[in-house]
């Protein structure tokens, strides 16, 4: 029983960080020179479509990675902390809290 819980959890380690590899592969921002640019481009080609193919396999994989890509441009200031729908329902909280005596 261990030993396929360790499975499980080395697989989705290992799926992650495919996710990961492949995400930053294909968006890579390059300035080379002409002659590489076909090659890089058929790497790029090829990293989106291994990323769309792995994050097929396990869905639960895939909303963990894009929480945390969400995560990480946030930090990153690419992405704003609170889109305008959560600051929405923020201060539809904090209304509800101050009419309640």
């Amino acid at each position: 029983m261990k030993n396929r819980e360790l499975r499980k959890k080395v697989r989705k380690k290992i799926l992650l960080a495919s996710l990961g590899v492949t995400r930053a592969i294909s968006s890579i921002d390059y300035n080379i020179p002409s002659k590489w640019l076909s090659i890089l481009n058929s790497v790029t080609v090829s990293s989106e479509t291994a990323h769309a193919r792995l994050s097929m396999l396990d869905e639960e994989v895939q909303k963990e990675y894009l929480e945390k890509e969400e995560m990480v441009e946030r930090r990153l200031g690419k992405r704003k902390y609170y889109d305008d729908h959560e600051i929405e329902e923020i201060r539809e909280e904090i209304n509800k809290k101050e009419l309640r005596p």
